[in-house]
């Protein structure tokens, strides 16, 4: 039987997270080890932390609702989901387009000119990334609006298809022919929507397949090999391959054995799961926000950086207790149809 919270899928969230924060400093954090060439690439890698949360999140969502999912209670659903996003999605952005106020006060011009606030509707209804791939106002969020299509569009066709699948073959060969074709398919849908149309229901797969084989002795292997499988490929540059050792990594940890899932399943690493959200939205305004101000000051080197990652971390918990959950709970109260047919999730699924 599978835990109804799988505390090592919690905790590597925040490890995706911290891959994601580290990709953002980019340059600011490789400047201080321009002579290790592969610290230079390690943080490039960061970029590969989202398609591993989109896989993750097919998952989740499957384990979360698929057995109580209702077609006719999809508007509940897509509420929790509306109740899980938008309250940090909307804080994050204010925060973003507060500064651009305070810049235009301050020196009578926008800083970010290629953030225009005739985008910010589309935005905070979290659709823009559907039909454009430019990256605008708190960043991160594009990743979010594309979640939003997945929720609306994706999982309800995956509960239909994938649900009723009891073969673990054909599970294994769905979850596989997704993840091969996800590349393919990326360039020829509009705006960023490519990116979670195999990812998703790949996870949901996955989901379904760990459901019909409840009991692998092996899934520590499965957890060691994916983990090199994934840093080879991520070296290599062979994003199929990739995506499967995401898999693998995923599949693996559901079971939670071994010592990476127990490492994993930590007070630390699970509350750091915890607020791997509210770390994934807040860094970019963190970011903007200091380097604004060490810029200002002329302050350079490694102990910005620092001071900035310091930072993401504890607007990240900031966030997460003071909007993330208390926003979230109330949202989930004042569902409109009142209806008590579909049960609440918990706050991080």
């Amino acid at each position: 039987m599978i835990s109804s919270h799988i505390k090592p899928l919690t905790g590597v969230r925040f490890f995706a997270a911290l891959a994601v924060v580290v990709f953002h400093q980019g340059e600011r954090l490789a400047q201080p080890l321009v002579d290790v060439p592969f610290v230079r690439d390690a943080i490039s890698w960061g970029h590969s932390a989202v398609p591993f949360f989109f896989i993750l999140s097919g998952f989740i969502l499957s384990h979360v609702y698929f057995q109580k999912y209702k077609f006719a209670d999809h508007g509940h659903f897509m509420w929790l989901r509306f109740a899980r996003l938008w309250p940090v999605h909307l804080a994050m952005t204010a925060a973003m387009v507060l500064l651009a106020v305070v810049w235009i006060a301050a020196k009578g011009q926008n800083p970010h000119t290629d953030q225009p606030f005739s985008l910010l509707v589309p935005d905070l209804l979290m659709v823009r990334s559907w039909y454009d791939e430019v990256l605008i106002w708190n960043i991160p969020a594009w990743s979010i609006q594309i979640e939003w299509f997945a929720y609306l569009f994706l999982f309800p066709l995956c509960a239909w298809i994938i649900r009723p699948m009891r073969n673990p073959w054909m599970l294994g060969l769905v979850g596989a022919t997704l993840l091969a074709i996800n590349p393919l398919l990326m360039p020829l849908m509009p705006g960023q929507i490519g990116t979670i149309l195999c990812l998703f229901p790949a996870g949901c797969a996955l989901y379904r397949l760990r459901v019909v084989l409840p009991n692998l002795t092996f899934a520590n292997a499965i957890v060691w090999v994916s983990l090199v499988g994934s840093a080879v490929t991520l070296a290599l540059n062979l994003p199929y391959l990739g995506y499967l050792a995401f898999a693998g990594i995923i599949f693996g940890l559901s079971y939670e054995q071994g010592p990476i899932a127990r490492l994993l399943s930590t007070h630390a690493l699970v509350y750091g799961g915890n607020i791997s959200f509210s770390l994934y939205m807040s860094h970019h305004v963190v970011n903007t926000w200091t380097w604004t101000l060490w810029d200002k000051i002329g302050t350079t080197g490694l102990g910005p950086v620092v001071v900035t990652f310091a930072s993401a971390l504890l607007a990240a918990a900031l966030v997460y207790h003071c909007i993330e959950v208390p926003a979230n709970e109330w949202l989930r109260r004042r569902w409109p149809a009142k209806t008590e047919r579909a049960e609440v999730a918990p706050v991080s699924a």
